[in-house]
């Protein structure tokens, strides 16, 4: 067993502490807590001595030298993060600490949108472990900073707050362009279930299927500083045969009603998620730029599983339009869903595996673990070292 594996053990049971207890905010606020603080401390301690942490630690050295100015042309380096790293060098941080920091807001970004929204903590921890969502963040920094905003972002999405919205989808493209595209789900989150709903999905796709070329080609230039080319493919993902199955599932298992609207945006989203996933045939960078809205799993996964019962207590003058399972038949299925979250972790995101492979994680250590300079040290190397200082 390694560090990655005994934490998602960890997770289940810390959770699973609180999915059979008494449930209450308190309680429900102290392990959210409790895995926010967990979080924060396995990623934000890590050493940056890894996949492409070494460029972005690189770039920590070059945004703090004397005389540095912003690069609006840079292509591997963000406005927003080149502000960041210069803004933290100033002030006498570390690229160490940008990392805890980064570490951090993922974390609590994913801890408030779990109280908040989540009928279970148990159920959104795991999801955002086995799903990979935790482990590529420690790679891709921009993209977690961005995802960091875009998961704050699902607040303003809920509340109808627009302006809020607006700015923390900005916040969110200033690290990483692609995050623009989130703004697509505002108005498609807030699509009513009225006659012709179901036509408009099914438009949707078609629009996806139909325009697919043209339309892999332009998010393509999102990425990439020359324009590439995508040719025809065939259809193909497995991810996205599970998107669309866990569409399916809840469907049946929590039909769409009108007047359960947290959990209908939360459908909303998860179908544009499919509908990006779809491009994943052409690159692995659309799976990317879907992860921008797949990982609302966290919130989904959970209100499909909720018990009718407990749907029936949010919603008591439509108790009886609301599908309730045997307890015998909802316990068969939360163990068959943790069984297979725990296969999906350890047979396609788990370092064991990864390793195999020669992957990134293979790389992953605690700072303590390494033993190498500091990257202030390093910085005052470079700043000595440079042939434009002084």
């Amino acid at each position: 067993m390694n560090y990655h594996q005994w934490l998602l053990i960890a997770t289940m049971a810390i959770t699973g502490m609180y999915a059979v207890s008494r449930k209450t905010k308190k309680g429900k606020l102290i392990c959210v807590i409790i895995m926010t603080v967990i979080l924060t401390c396995f990623s934000g301690l890590r050493s940056w001595q890894m996949g492409d942490l070494f460029h972005y630690c690189h770039e920590f050295l070059v945004c703090n030298v004397p005389g540095w100015t912003l690069d609006l042309e840079s292509v591997r380096s963000s406005v927003g993060l080149q502000l960041f790293l210069h803004a933290a060098g100033q002030v006498g941080l570390s690229f160490e600490n940008c990392l805890f920091i980064a570490a951090a807001l993922v974390a609590v970004s994913l801890g408030v949108v779990v109280y908040r929204y989540s009928p279970s903590p148990y159920w959104s921890y795991v999801m955002f472990i086995s799903m990979g969502f935790f482990t590529w963040s420690f790679d891709i920094l921009k993209q977690a900073v961005a995802m960091a905003f875009i998961m704050f972002a699902v607040i303003p999405v809920m509340e109808k707050k627009l302006v809020w919205f607006i700015i923390l989808v900005g916040l969110a493209a200033a690290f990483h362009p692609p995050a623009v595209m989130f703004a697509l789900v505002y108005p498609f989150a807030h699509l009513p279930l009225k006659r012709g709903y179901f036509m408009i999905i099914a438009g949707l796709l078609l629009l996806v299927f139909l325009f697919r070329n043209d339309i892999v080609n332009w998010m393509a230039g999102l990425y990439y500083e020359e324009a590439a080319r995508y040719e025809d493919a065939e259809f193909g993902s497995g991810r996205l045969l599970m998107m669309l199955a866990i569409l399916a599932l809840g469907l049946w298992l929590r039909p769409l009603k009108s007047f359960d609207k947290i959990y209908l945006k939360a459908f909303n989203i998860m179908v544009l998620a499919a509908a990006i996933q779809v491009f994943s045939i052409y690159d692995n960078v659309f799976t990317r730029l879907a992860n921008y809205l797949y990982q609302f799993v966290v919130i989904y996964i959970p209100m499909i599983l909720q018990p009718g019962e407990e749907q029936k207590l949010l919603f008591p003058e439509h108790r009886g339009e609301i599908r309730s399972l045997s307890k015998e038949l909802h316990y068969l299925g939360n163990a068959f869903v943790t069984a297979f979250a725990i296969w999906f972790y350890f047979r396609t995101v788990s370092p064991s595996v990864i390793a195999a492979s020669q992957g990134y994680l293979s790389q992953f250590h605690f700072f303590w673990e390494v033993d190498s300079p500091s990257s202030l040290d390093l910085l005052e190397e470079y700043i000595q070292s440079s042939p434009l200082i002084g």
